[in-house]
């Protein structure tokens, strides 16, 4: 009793001291308590909005959700709170603006779920410009944009000005302690990035990344905590990885060393592109345009990469190949409950009975966005599904050169380029293509107005109406909300038959953009297509006879292609794959009557054929094939046989059609429900596990698979990853049961 009445008394003395350090240490500590209970209401909203919007089952996410693993983002968003508090000398002020930004995250993340069906990931902040150019496919009009934007801005700054004039709940803080705090946040960031001792704090909070299923992830964690987990790059190591491991995995098949050098990447530099201007581009010929300045007609390579012949190079002459993606090019005649005035895809659909045609359907790895990751599929021959959920290898995880098709052509003697009527920087493109084996890449930036009939656009649509067109604005290339995909094809046709082109083949990736949207946004003023039933919901038919007409747009470009193509006297192959399904809303596919599937493997089916204007060898595109099994066809189309890596794709073919996160065809429509199904017969899993280590050998490991004796290995030199000895379905081992749920 005596000792208490001690301690009061010595507490007592101490707050009555002037300038004592704890009269200011007590109320600041409350200043503490107070942050982070503001900061556990912020997290507790967040989580309670997103699941009322997202419409989840309360209880399934209640009995998911791991309460320490959740309130483990609590601290660390109280350390941000703080951080803004030391800036504004407000705790009011912080805790507005940290919640602001917190619910601006939640804001994109739910947008992103509406239009893509897809959750917010770290890698989305790498690609805010594409985000950013993207608006439009989600909003009406350019001025809605700016509004959007100019109003979120303007109510941040009228809140924030509110808060600053009003004087602070308690007093200020000291400077020294504001300059503390702010300093303290910041050496905390850099130890981070150093040293991850936030890994050491999750691991014994037992939280983990459900690596194989963002959308459990997100249960799990919560949306802060999962795009914490998941800023930090999850890289996937086999438990075995060796040369042998690698030589069993490749089935005895050996790897082309014709060329080591160009095999191992050591041809390439970070930015071998040539800068070039539009006045530079090869874009027109006597052949199509009247009229045309030759002396501006240029093919431009890059620096040291001359074609290198193959000594197992036929004699014969190689045919020129162009791959052509179509931008959300998928058969909308399959929707059940809709018709139309006239065929959106004429040409397409006359190509399927004609001769010199191999038609098929690829099971893409995205919907309704992420060209990127089926580009990265068709090009790598990787699948996605051995990558993390959700994982953007263009953004993430290509770093080095890797063997690709554009670079197993190169060293077939082929000069290779990729052509993109849409912005370069898109999904960092000018950064990774060298990286692939394209010694060109031509984007919009770079091409010059032209159109299959000569004849260019004087005005462009918009909010207010028409307006007249700068002949030196990239808005003559438009058609619609996205290009027109007639420069693109233009610039193909001219590259292949202008007189100063070399006598090596050519391969040439064309990469289209016209039929990517707007769909929800305004109407074409005289539509070539028209949705006849009326009895549809007037936003699904608006959707729908938008696309409609953006497809029959892509369509005149790709018949006008290829029907020129016919009369070419050079051996020529065209390789045509849609990369993914339109972005049209949830209720306008159910509008629609569209069914999925039991694994939604509709949702994924995208069609492709192989034509050529000489007999083509006996190719079999089986449906839902793989997208990653496109590339050896292409290659055997033009008589170079696969070796290494792609001759296995073909080998592997015989347990796994298809193989995808959430959906796996092992044969003819024998589905399973992706890599973690726990039905998977014996073969397919070991056809699983050997593209596993074969994608991380390729990708971070020495590259055995590629370069004869491989090379060193370094993964932390490669990037900022968090390497894991495991596969990225699977949990450690105390997890295991839960992982198969």
């Amino acid at each position: 009793m005596a000792l208490i009445q001690r301690l009061t008394h010595r507490l007592t003395q101490i707050f009555r001291t002037p300038g004592h350090p704890a009269r200011l240490l007590f109320p600041l500590s409350l200043k503490f308590v107070l942050a982070y209970g503001l900061t556990c209401l912020i997290v507790v909203a967040m989580e309670l909005t997103r699941v009322f919007v997202e419409g989840a089952p309360f209880a399934e996410y209640v009995s998911d959700l791991k309460g320490r693993s959740f309130f483990t983002i609590t601290p660390l968003l109280t350390f941000a709170l703080i951080f803004v508090w030391g800036l504004t000398n407000r705790l009011r002020a912080a805790a507005l603006l940290t919640a602001l930004g917190a619910f601006a995250l939640l804001g994109a993340h739910l947008k992103k779920m509406e239009v893509l069906e897809k959750p917010l990931v770290s890698s989305d902040f790498f690609q805010l410009r594409e985000a950013v150019g993207i608006l439009g496919a989600v909003f009406d009009g350019a001025w809605t944009q700016i509004a959007l934007i100019l109003g979120a801005i303007l109510f941040l700054l009228a809140l924030l000005i509110h808060v600053l004039r009003r004087p602070p709940v308690w007093p200020g803080l000291p400077t020294r302690f504001r300059i503390a705090y702010c300093a303290l946040f910041v050496l905390a960031v850099v130890l981070e990035l150093q040293t991850p001792w936030l890994k050491h704090v999750f691991e014994f909070q037992n939280v983990s990344t459900v690596g194989w299923n963002f959308e459990r992830n997100l249960r799990r964690n919560g949306l802060l905590l999962s795009l914490l987990l998941d800023a930090r790059q999850v890289v996937y190591r086999p438990a075995v990885y060796s040369r042998e491991e690698v030589t069993r995995a490749l089935a005895g098949i050996p790897i082309s060393n014709s060329n080591p050098k160009l095999n191992s990447g050591d041809h390439l530099n970070s930015r071998p592109f040539v800068k070039r201007t539009r006045t530079d581009s090869l874009i027109r010929a006597d052949k199509f345009i009247a009229g045309a300045d030759e002396s501006t007609n240029r093919i431009v390579l890059a620096k040291g990469s001359t074609p290198v012949a193959s000594i197992d190079d036929a004699t014969d002459e190689r045919p020129d190949i162009i791959l052509y993606l179509g931008e959300s090019f998928w058969d909308v005649t399959d929707l059940p409950n809709v018709r139309f005035s006239r065929d959106p895809l004429p040409h397409f659909h006359r190509f399927e009975t004609e001769p010199g045609f191999v038609h098929g359907t690829l099971l893409s790895p995205s919907f309704a966005g992420s060209t990127g990751n089926t580009e990265f599929e068709i090009l790598t021959g990787i699948p996605l599904a051995v990558l993390p959920h959700y994982a953007v290898p263009y953004s993430n995880y290509l770093i080095r050169p890797i063997e690709a098709l554009p670079s197993i052509l190169q060293r077939h003697g082929y000069e290779t380029r990729a052509i993109h009527n849409y912005y370069r920087y898109y999904y960092q493109r000018f950064s990774v293509y060298p990286y692939l084996g394209f010694q060109e890449f031509i984007s919009l930036e770079e091409l010059a107005p032209a159109s299959i009939d000569g004849v260019l656009p004087t005005e462009k649509s918009n909010a207010r109406g028409l307006e007249p067109i700068d002949p030196g604005d990239h808005a003559v290339l438009f058609d619609g909300p996205f290009p027109s995909d007639e420069p693109l094809v233009l610039d193909v046709l001219n590259r292949l038959d202008h007189p100063k082109r070399t006598d090596a083949p050519q391969f040439i990736f064309a990469i289209s953009v016209v039929s990517h949207g707007r769909y929800q946004g305004e109407g074409f003023p005289s539509p070539d297509v028209q949705v006849l039933d009326t009895d549809l919901p007037e936003s699904a038919r608006h959707q729908i006879e938008n696309y409609a007409n953006t497809l029959f747009r892509a369509d005149r470009a790709l018949g006008f292609l290829i029907d020129t193509l016919k009369s070419r006297a050079r051996p020529t192959i065209v390789a045509f794959f849609g990369d993914h399904l339109p972005s049209l809303t949830a209720d306008t596919w159910k509008a629609a009557g569209m069914k999925w599937g039991t694994y939604e493997q509709t949702k994924y089916t995208v069609p492709c054929f192989i034509w050529s204007n000489r007999p083509l060898s006996d190719i079999d595109l089986p449906k839902d094939l793989g997208m990653n099994s496109f590339a050896p066809r292409i290659l055997g189309a033009a008589g170079i046989r696969p070796d290494g890596y792609f001759a296995r794709i073909e080998s592997l073919e015989k347990s796994v059609l298809a193989l995808g996160q959430d959906r796996l065809q092992a044969q003819p429509g024998e589905w399973f429900a992706g890599v973690n199904d726990p039905r998977l017969p014996k073969e397919v899993r070991a056809a699983r596990d050997d593209y596993f280590l074969l994608a991380y050998d390729r990708l971070f490991g020495n590259q055995f698979s590629i370069v004869e004796g491989g090379v060193p290995e370094d993964i932390q030199e490669l990037g900022t990853f968090e390497v894991r000895t495991q596969a990225p379905w699977e949990l450690p081992s105390k997890k295991k049961n839960e992982s198969n749920q």
